[in-house]
């Protein structure tokens, strides 16, 4: 929950590459957030399930990249 409301690390819109595939964020929910391939197929994932992921907005410059570990947990 803390790397999707505190952190906010994109919004609906943004271009994000998670692992190195290019994404498109459609839907944040409480549970999950949606994206859109460069397919245009959609795809679900578990907010706890990016919680280990590599993260890139291409659309913001303040936030690049990064990647949690278990010291950012609160």
């Amino acid at each position: 929950m803390h790397l999707l409301f505190i952190r906010q690390p994109f919004d609906v819109g943004d271009e994000v590459e998670i692992e190195e595939v290019k994404m498109y964020v459609e839907e944040l929910k409480l549970m999950e957030t949606v994206f859109t391939g460069i397919d245009k197929q959609y795809q679900r994932f578990s907010n706890f399930g990016l919680y280990d992921k590599l993260l890139k907005n291409n659309s913001r410059s303040k936030l690049p990249a990064w990647k949690m570990n278990d010291n950012d947990i609160v």
